[in-house]
């Protein structure tokens, strides 16, 4: 009885989530909707080792608070709010949306969130489960939203629904950037267990229950008919954004990754050239007097570079390719940098290399250029 009860309510709230949304037209009623307590499996007993995996990942998170960057993300992931989701998503999905940018695919994604949103809201009555900051009575990582979202229950998570349903949605409009895109919305969902708002059990329901509801909208011919809408307006802007993949190759190996990048997004190559080529023998890094060791160790050198790109105000986001050298990027990149001026556009960096990530590199240029918009990163192997 209580439950049926706690189901009731959970009815209303979501009919109240329309009313406050009295602009925006659901694709489909919510007592149409597929019912996630059917579909979805009960969050794990406390006595499972599904459990015991959800306590791992929660103390995982709190781990991942000491990463400045990622609690900053994770900070960030946490407003409730179609703007600060879909402001995230801009740099993977390679164009700004906004109500006046974009205003299909803001209409489609806003629409379809508000449309499948009410499918958390009976679940997270029904199970009630109580979240991990509640449980350890410890804070939230964003401890102002934690009078908020006490009490209301863990199971799905909203930020989940909204995320993972955004990054379908994209990545059906633009599937050239489909990688990033769900890479992105995957982190997204990851923050809730940062926050400590979720269980990782959470997360993982809520991307199967996304899933399902944008396999609903699938039935609705209003979504369909705005969905070719936004791949017409995406298809018009995209055409309209110039995009250069800019690379250093000191061996080949990034001018590979160069070209395949321009493939893929349709870009103009442009590549830097050193004054004095670089030999065999200047990039021996074992030697400690060859040439590139000798002006990696120097923070202040910059390897002259033949002429300069001309036309680098025609773009709007550049992508800056290089090899890794002793785990940053090369001295001539900020010869290049320093030679052009790159404000309004979005950087892009993508790297090669036979052991290094791409993240060291790309942190140490955004904390050289901190003026400059730099977007995502790659590392092309």
């Amino acid at each position: 009885m209580k439950k049926l009860l706690l189901i009731t309510a959970a009815v209303l709230m979501a009919t109240q989530l329309f009313a406050q949304e009295s602009t925006i037209v659901p694709y489909i009623s919510a007592d149409k909707l597929p019912d996630l307590i059917k579909c979805l499996p009960a969050p794990p007993a406390f006595d499972s080792p599904e459990f015991s995996y959800d306590v791992l990942r929660y103390q995982w998170g709190k781990t991942q608070r000491m990463n400045p960057e990622r609690a900053a993300i994770a900070r960030r992931d946490a407003v409730w709010s179609y703007e600060a989701l879909l402001a995230e998503l801009n740099i993977p999905f390679g164009l700004t949306m906004s109500p006046t940018e974009t205003p299909e695919i803001w209409k489609l994604l806003v629409t379809s969130m508000a449309t499948t949103d009410p499918m958390r809201v009976a679940p997270k009555a029904y199970y009630h489960r109580l979240r991990p900051f509640e449980m350890y009575e410890e804070h939230l990582l964003s401890t102002e939203t934690e009078a908020e979202l006490s009490g209301e229950g863990s199971y799905p998570s909203g930020h989940t629904m909204r995320g993972w349903l955004a990054s379908l949605i994209l990545a059906e409009i633009n599937p050239a950037r489909a990688d990033t895109i769900f890479a992105r919305g995957w982190m997204y969902c990851e923050s809730r267990v940062i926050e400590g708002a979720h269980w990782q059990s959470d997360i993982d329901a809520t991307r199967v229950g996304a899933s399902i509801g944008y396999s609903a909208l699938q039935t609705s011919p209003e979504f369909r008919n705005q969905m070719e809408k936004a791949k017409k307006e995406f298809k018009t802007l995209y055409k309209m954004k110039k995009t250069l993949i800019v690379y250093f190759s000191a061996t080949g190996n990034t001018r590979a990754a160069a070209q395949k990048l321009a493939k893929e997004f349709d870009a103009d190559l442009y590549e830097i050239v050193p004054e004095q080529l670089y030999t065999d023998a200047d990039l021996d890094w074992r030697d400690k007097n060859s040439r590139s060791t000798i002006e990696m160790k120097d923070k202040s050198s910059r390897p002259a570079i033949k002429g300069r790109c001309t036309n680098i105000a025609d773009y709007d986001t550049v992508w800056i390719g290089f090899p890794v050298w002793w785990y940053t990027a090369p001295t001539i990149i900020n010869t290049f940098i320093e030679a052009h001026d790159l404000s309004g556009k979005v950087l892009n960096v993508f790297a090669t290399s036979g052991g290094s990530t791409v993240t060291g590199s790309y942190n140490d240029l955004k904390k050289a250029y901190p003026q400059y918009n730099w977007g995502e990163k790659r590392l092309m192997n």
